[in-house]
């Protein structure tokens, strides 16, 4: 039986073999900010149906930004499933993250809120792959 893949421009920059194919939860909302150099940076919502960059480390966030709005356009968010992040620090396969002050992941600590867990070996240098869970989780 074939094996069905994706092959989306995520794992063409990455430059990565096609990956077995996923479940994934997108959903679109109204940008609250100019969000045009903040692809894949950890969002939350600001107001009813809008998203922002996340600005605290540790806070709950909803996903992560696929895409790259200007204020008051149309954002991505993946809310589950795989998806790339921007790093802020080095991080390794398997570790649980939250966001920093810019929207960027790193090892999240006690008390911080966590929305995915990294896929392979991360760093401020790169996107790297993770898991996105379906809810922020308190650590």
């Amino acid at each position: 039986m074939a094996q069905d893949y994706w092959y989306d421009e995520q794992s063409a920059q990455l430059g990565k073999e096609p990956i077995p194919s996923a479940w994934r939860w997108d959903d679109t909302y109204e940008a609250g900010i100019d969000l045009r150099s903040c692809q894949y940076a950890l969002v939350k919502f600001s107001a009813a149906k809008v998203v922002s960059l996340c600005t605290t480390s540790g806070e709950q966030m909803c996903g992560i930004l696929q895409n790259n709005p200007n204020s008051g356009l149309n954002a991505v968010v993946r809310f589950g499933g795989r998806s790339q992040v921007q790093g802020a620090k080095v991080f390794a396969a398997g570790a649980l993250l939250t966001t920093n002050h810019s929207g960027r992941a790193f090892v999240a600590q006690s008390g911080d809120y966590y929305l995915c867990q990294a896929m392979e070996l991360g760093s401020s240098s790169k996107k790297s792959l993770v898991i996105v869970r379906a809810n922020a989780v308190l650590k």
